[in-house]
């Protein structure tokens, strides 16, 4: 049977809101998703961002900036045979946190520079989308910023969650969201896996 707050976790995220959890993987384990993302060959150019920009940029105003690719690797799907393991073992203690057996859609990393300033998005548009965003970088100081922002449904404000190593961030995939650059004290790049799953139904999550 699974655990009363796994539930009370997802019947949240379902009515908008956005949990954030720390401490879900060892330290060993976050040392070792970091390392395989910063020693892969398979980084390509290929996220929309701003060229130049600041925290100001707003839905309003975003197209009208120029742009530049950010990097990325596309884990899944990506024409491989199989996920490497560190993601397949990622995933599974996501979902496990959780209880849920979504259908997955995309395993993505972002990494982005000091000026790459993204789009704000949905990860999708429908309402049974749920994304996860979990904060790769083994080392980070707070001054390096790199804030996780997406915008409250209820208020239309945009609302920053700090960067941590190992954190993991749950919302609805049709939420506006973006991932927001380091500052130029961070020459490196910000990384961020993210994890896009579907209900398997329009029904509500069997448990």
């Amino acid at each position: 049977m699974v655990e009363q707050y796994k539930i009370d976790r997802i019947r949240k995220i379902e009515n908008n809101e956005v949990i954030v959890l720390d401490d879900v993987f060892q330290d060993y384990f976050v040392r070792y998703v970091s390392n395989s993302i910063f020693q892969s060959s398979i980084w390509r150019w290929g996220h929309t961002t701003f060229a130049y920009g600041n925290s100001s940029l707003t839905l309003e105003n975003e197209e009208s900036n120029p742009e530049t690719p950010a990097w990325r690797q596309i884990i899944y799907p990506s024409g491989q045979p199989s996920i490497p393991e560190v993601y397949q073992l990622l995933v599974l203690g996501v979902l496990e946190e959780f209880g849920i057996q979504p259908q997955l859609n995309e395993i993505m990393i972002n990494g982005q520079q000091n000026n790459h300033w993204v789009d704000y998005h949905k990860d999708c548009d429908c309402d049974a989308g749920i994304s996860f965003v979990y904060h790769s970088n083994y080392e980070w100081k707070s001054e390096w910023g790199g804030t996780t922002e997406y915008i409250d449904p209820s208020t239309g404000k945009p609302v920053h969650i700090d960067y941590k190593p190992g954190r993991l961030i749950v919302m609805k995939g049709n939420l506006t969201h973006r991932g927001n650059p380091p500052s130029e004290m961070y020459r490196g790049l910000r990384t961020s896996v993210i994890i896009k799953t579907f209900k398997p139904s329009d029904d509500p999550y069997q448990f």
